[in-house]
């Protein structure tokens, strides 16, 4: 499940809506668990480092991902 969760949050495909998303990092940071709490930190390092080659509407949204899963990640991880 959480292969296919890095998938969408990474859209990988190209077809996924930047809310559904957004949604799936809430989903990852709900059961509070290390699995999920390791894959959004590997998700926020491959975002960030996608930032560069992404067009500027792109940027804006994946920023707004890193945002939300650094959020979650915070030091009482939520």
């Amino acid at each position: 499940m959480l292969a296919d969760i890095e998938a969408i949050i990474l859209n990988t495909a190209g077809v996924r809506s930047h809310a559904a998303r957004r949604t799936l990092v809430d989903v990852l940071k709900a059961p509070r668990s290390l699995g999920a709490y390791l894959l959004l930190r590997e998700l926020r390092g491959t975002l960030n480092a996608s930032l560069p080659s992404l067009p500027p509407e792109e940027q804006v949204l994946t920023e707004d991902l890193v945002t939300r899963i650094s959020a979650a990640l915070s030091p009482d991880y939520r």
